[in-house]
């Protein structure tokens, strides 16, 4: 382990005085913020690693800073023994109130392909990951002056700078909550503090209030044909009349308004084909398989042979919205009145103005 992980009682006193002799200064040194996203209890839940250690730290944590003084050279910035990589990003929502309310800070990131490869990366992985919803990010804040001397050519410190003192102030930790947007360029998400409620763990569970951690239609979310049951939905019983048919995508737009054909008039045509008989028409619904999974989809148009969703030329892809009008969008349906399947926790949102 990296020896910079704990100091000892005579480093921690130093680094202790050094910040508190900067904070007071008239001309201190300028403050850098770098941030890391740990991923590993998603990891780890998803059996992808089992155990965190040095050898696997970089596939479960990302590190990076925007600062513009270093960004101009596309320098990382070193500190503590840790690399934090340049990243096009924005940061804001960590103002604290006197009023009792959390924050709940906001993160954008530039991921296009032509951008920041480990950033791209990241977003191809997003969806195996639930979005990186319950992952752990921290915030460090720190004067220019201390950080390693790593980021120095040469060995040439600046005049008055400090390196190795360590010196930082508390570190804040936000969890993600959930994505918010998403384009070719941009995702944003938005953070839970970790003295929120929303933001405890249980065992393997994170308490969200408005964001459902289910995968669609696989465990714990059971929205399917009973006659598609799979291991997945042990124990569920729906009528044997309920068609979990395709409904809205993630944004909550009903498919059907986008096609302008009624729900009833889609066309189960089951597991996509390449050269289907017919051809898929406009409410075709088809579905591909992955890890047990089935995510439907549903033609706009006529489909040219060999085209395999996800397409959104030909093909509207049916996904959640992750909350409980998406929920109620699907189980409240063809006049049943099934229980939600809704994984948040509604009662945990905090009451405002009491």
């Amino acid at each position: 382990m990296s020896t910079y992980n704990k100091l000892s009682l005579s480093q921690a006193q130093t680094a202790t005085k050094a910040l508190t002799s900067e904070t007071f200064k008239l001309n201190a040194s300028s403050v850098i913020y770098l941030f890391e996203i740990d991923i590993s209890d998603i990891l780890i839940d998803k059996q992808i690693i089992f155990s965190k250690d040095d050898d696997n730290e970089d596939e479960r944590v990302l590190r990076f800073h925007n600062s513009i003084n270093f960004l101009e050279q596309g320098q990382s910035i070193y500190f503590r023994g840790k690399r934090f990589h340049p990243a096009p990003f924005k940061m804001d929502g960590f103002e604290a109130t006197m009023q009792g309310s959390i924050p709940k800070p906001r993160m954008g990131i530039a991921v296009h392909e032509a951008g920041v490869k480990p950033l791209s990366i990241f977003k191809s992985k997003l969806r195996e990951l639930d979005d990186l919803v319950g992952a752990k990010l921290t915030r460090y804040k720190t004067f220019a002056k201390f950080i390693d001397f790593e980021n120095f050519k040469e060995g040439e410190v600046p005049q008055g700078f400090t390196p190795g003192v360590n010196a930082e102030f508390p570190r804040e930790i936000y969890y993600i909550e959930r994505k918010s947007n998403e384009n070719r360029f941009v995702m944003e998400f938005e953070l839970s503090s970790k003295l929120d409620v929303e933001g405890v763990r249980l065992p393997r569970r994170i308490i969200l209030a408005s964001r459902c951690p289910w995968s669609y239609r696989g465990e714990g979310c059971c929205y399917e044909y009973p006659s598609r049951f799979t291991d997945l939905h042990d124990g569920v019983s729906y009528p044997d009349n309920f068609e979990a048919k395709a409904v809205a995508t993630q944004a909550g737009h009903k498919i059907s308004n986008m096609i302008k054909i009624g729900e009833n008039q889609f066309v189960d045509r089951g597991e996509w084909e390449p050269e289907p008989n017919p051809p898929y028409t406009t409410g075709s619904q088809v579905f591909v398989t992955k890890d047990l999974i089935k995510y439907y989809f549903v033609a706009r148009n006529l489909v040219p042979n060999g085209v395999k969703p996800p397409n959104d030329a030909h093909w509207i892809a049916d996904e959640c919205s992750k909350d409980i009008p998406g929920c109620k969008l699907r189980f409240l349906q063809q006049g049943t009145n099934l229980p939600l399947r809704f994984g948040g926790f509604p009662s945990a949102e905090r009451q405002r103005g009491v």
